[in-house]
Parts: structure tokens; sequence; C-alpha cells
């Protein structure tokens, strides 16, 4: 397929090392998700009742940290893009490994320059993957780059998502800064105390929510340009095929040494093709190959 030839270049890497690297990728920000989903904006304190003696059993992160969690979401977010183009691209050349095994008989003859009996064409729709494919290399890396964004803050900051949390138990221990557990002697006291602000915490969650419509914004706009494609395809397919039916009769003789010969090396070319790295994924990918390395 013409679509998937974008994903390949004489210059490039092998399936191999396109699946370790995106493998590679996914366990990084795996690890930073971790961290993230860790964030608490408050330290935990333990203490007997009666006894000023305290032990800290969790801290809380400060401004510092809190500082950098829109760049972990980026970071997250360009992991996911280079694994999302690596995968497409993986799929991609399955899919003309494929074509290539499947090439018609009549297809091959044509191409042989063997004349055979002309039939109708079956006129497939065109779908998401190829819209996607007739734009640019930065324009189509942009699409998967906001998807895995948008998904990526999203998840951070929804209800229920990691952020959400940290933000809504920061508030209950703002109004409950003291907790027991047991009685009488051996009666435990949880002390809370905040690291960073409220106003820091608060600022922080309308920026994240600020950015993720911003991000959601320019997505849904891309993603109706791809709905205006589709339906404009099938507005004028439909119109072809009520006008071209017709039968088709036809015989095929044989030449099975001539088109097997020629699949089979249709197919050792789709089998040696090499990915492509997108100029705004070269940076994180360079950092992936050396972490392999």
């Amino acid at each position: 397929m013409k679509k998937d030839e974008i994903f390949f270049a004489e210059n490039g890497i092998t399936t191999t090392s396109a699946s370790h690297i995106a493998n590679l990728a996914k366990e990084n920000y795996a690890l930073i998700e971790k961290n993230l989903e860790k964030v608490k904006f408050y330290t935990t304190e333990i203490s007997l009742l009666g006894f000023s003696n305290k032990q800290i059993l969790s801290e809380g992160v400060d401004e510092k940290v809190l500082k950098t969690i829109s760049d972990s979401l980026i970071a997250i977010a360009k992991l996911k893009s280079l694994i999302a183009w690596l995968r497409e691209a993986i799929k991609a050349k399955d899919r003309l490994i494929k074509e290539a095994s499947a090439l018609s008989d009549d297809i091959i003859a044509l191409s042989l320059g063997i004349k055979l009996p002309e039939r109708p064409e079956s006129y497939g729709r065109l779908t998401e993957d190829d819209v996607i494919a007739t734009w640019s290399i930065k324009q189509r890396n942009r699409y998967y780059y906001l998807d895995t964004l948008c998904s990526t803050i999203g998840k951070y900051i929804h209800p229920n998502g990691s952020f959400s949390d940290a933000r809504e138990s920061f508030i209950e221990k703002l109004s409950e800064k003291h907790s027991i557990q047991g009685g009488g002697r051996d009666t435990i006291i949880y002390s809370y105390i905040p690291t960073v602000t409220k106003e820091d915490v608060e600022d922080t969650f309308f920026k994240l929510q600020n950015d993720y419509r911003e991000f959601q914004a320019e997505l849904n706009s891309m993603k109706h340009q791809i709905e205006v494609a589709l339906q404009e395809d099938d507005r004028e397919k439909s119109q072809k095929e009520t006008e071209e039916r017709e039968i088709y009769l036809a015989s095929i003789k044989s030449i099975s040494s001539k088109i097997s010969s020629y699949r089979k090396e249709k197919v050792r070319e789709a089998q040696s093709l090499k990915i492509v790295i997108p100029d705004s994924l070269k940076g994180i990918y360079d950092t992936i190959s050396k972490i392999g390395k």
C-alpha cells in the first residue's frame, strides 16, 4: 500500500530493532507513570500519645517536584508517541508483506506484460489510516502525539486519576491535620504536614486542565478533517459503484511458475524495508537507543 511507504527509507532500522526500542520506551514511561502515581502533597508522621518523638512514615513532594509534573507528562507522551510510530510502522510492514503474498494472479500477469481481460474495480472505502497517510510526517506524527498526550494528561487529572486523587487527599488533610489509631497508651497519632501550598496545587491542576483542553481541541479539529474526508470518499465511491456495476466473466490461464517467482520477489522486497524515524522523534529515539546498549 502506498500509504504505508511513508514509514520506510533506505537508512532506517529493522523491525526487530523497532520492537526492542518500543519495549524499552514502554518500560521508561511505565517508570515515570509509577513515580507520578506516588505523588503526595503532604508528609505523614507517626507518634504515640504522650510521647514527643515522631517518625516520618512518608514524605510529600516539594515545589520543585510539583513543577516537574508537566515535563514528566510530556516525556511520557513523547515516549508513547515513539511507540505509536514504531508499532504503526511494524504493522505497515506486515501489511506490505501480506499484500505482496496476496498479489492476485491477474495483477502479477499485468506487471509481467501479459494481456488479461479487464474487470471493474471493487472500490474499498478509505479508513482513518488512509486519510492520515495523506498527511506529511510532521502532521501525521502531531496527530499521534496529540492523541497520546491527551490520553496521558487526561488519565492523570480526571476523576480517579493519580493527580485528582492526590489533590482530594491533600484538601482533606488540610481540614483534618491529625488522626488517631488505637486507644489508651497505645494510641497512635498521625500528623499531616503540607509540603506545598494549596494555591500551588490548584494552579498546577488548573494549568494541566487548560493544557488538556487546548490539546484536545486541536486533536478534535484533526479528527473532524478525517471524518469529512471519509464522508466525501464514501459519497463518491457509492456513486461510482452504482454506475459501474456489471457482470464480469473471464477465465485465467495458469502461469503459476512466473507468477510465483514474481510474488516471492515482492515479499522479499517488503521484508527488507527499514523503518525511518521522524525528525521530531530522533531525540527521544537516541535517548532510548543509548539505554538499550
